[in-house]
């Protein structure tokens, strides 16, 4: 009997952090997974590994023929100095490679029927409520991006591939992403709360976000702008507060906003905002068309990542 062949899922960008859990998990259950990357070809752990020029899909579109779907993670990281260069980097990176993938997709005489663009719940700003797919953007450099990133690719029509925008929250693991250092300084008693303390982390746990992934997959009826997030978001103090309580360390006063400023402008050489902004974002699609998270209490979550 013909073995049969495997399905295939592609990654674009997917050599970062959630990128590397996207092609493990898809690996182990099944599927052939392709990343599409700056870097050279190779395989490794039963992943292929294909240069890409996120410009144009000549040399590299063929790969998209039968896919089972397409993921887009491309992006120059939001984590460096706010200089006019690197944002209009950040813009381009996330531009550019979204029509390039939607050029190769139209190339395809079977395209894959599912094409999931990353975005980020930073779409609505920093803000106190609770923010539904259907708030409006907020202000600041990341909403912006955000709409823009959105508005090129809900702009492309491809007749027979669904098109899912995933408003991701901080996505929570233990080994990557922000846990990792806030883990690091917690135990070193330096977890403290930053600025008012107020602005909200929306997160969600790596395991629900692959299963989501995985979900979308045969949620057919799925389509349009979904938040990413656990259904209850937090405050940064309770972050801060919960992650002190679970490694054992005693409270801290929280870190004023100009030092916090100094400290990612020339410390961590990102962005102020990253640290000073946040917002209260829930999934309110996903809980309407019944897809189910293990984790939606912050408490359960953070020692299912560092206790276990």
């Amino acid at each position: 009997m013909q073995e049969k062949t495997k399905p295939t899922i592609i990654l674009a960008g997917g050599t970062g952090f959630i990128g590397k859990h996207t092609a493990s998990y898809f690996s182990q259950i099944g599927y052939h997974v392709i990343v599409l990357t700056r870097g050279e070809n190779q395989y490794e752990n039963a992943v292929r590994f294909v240069h890409w020029d996120a410009n144009t899909p000549d040399g590299w579109w063929h790969l998209l023929e039968q896919a089972a779907a397409v993921f887009n993670f491309t992006g120059q990281s939001i984590q460096s100095v706010p200089t006019e260069a690197n944002r209009h980097a950040i813009l381009e990176s996330r531009i550019q490679s979204v029509k390039a993938l939607a050029n190769a997709i139209l190339r395809c005489q079977t395209p894959p029927p599912l094409f999931i663009q990353m975005s980020a719940v930073g779409y609505y700003g920093n803000n106190l409520r609770l923010c539904t797919e259907q708030s409006p953007m907020g202000k600041g450099f990341m909403a912006e991006v955000c709409a823009q990133w959105e508005k090129t690719f809900l702009e492309i029509k491809l007749p027979d591939t669904r098109q899912l925008i995933f408003r991701l929250g901080i996505v929570l693991a233990k080994d990557g992403g922000a846990l990792p250092p806030l883990v690091k300084l917690t135990k070193s008693f330096l977890g403290a709360p930053i600025g008012s303390g107020k602005q909200g982390i929306s997160w969600i746990h790596i395991n629900d976000l692959m299963q989501l992934f995985r979900c979308s997959l045969y949620k057919h009826m799925m389509e349009g702008i979904y938040n990413i997030t656990a259904a209850q978001p937090v405050s940064n103090e309770t972050f801060m507060q919960t992650l002190r309580q679970i490694l054992n360390r005693p409270w801290l006063p929280s870190i004023p906003s100009f030092i916090a400023s100094k400290v990612a402008l020339w410390g961590m050489k990102t962005d102020p905002e990253v640290l000073l902004t946040g917002c209260y974002a829930v999934p309110r699609r996903l809980a309407e068309e019944g897809c189910m998270m293990q984790f939606n209490e912050l408490e359960g979550a953070l020692i299912d990542l560092i206790l276990r």
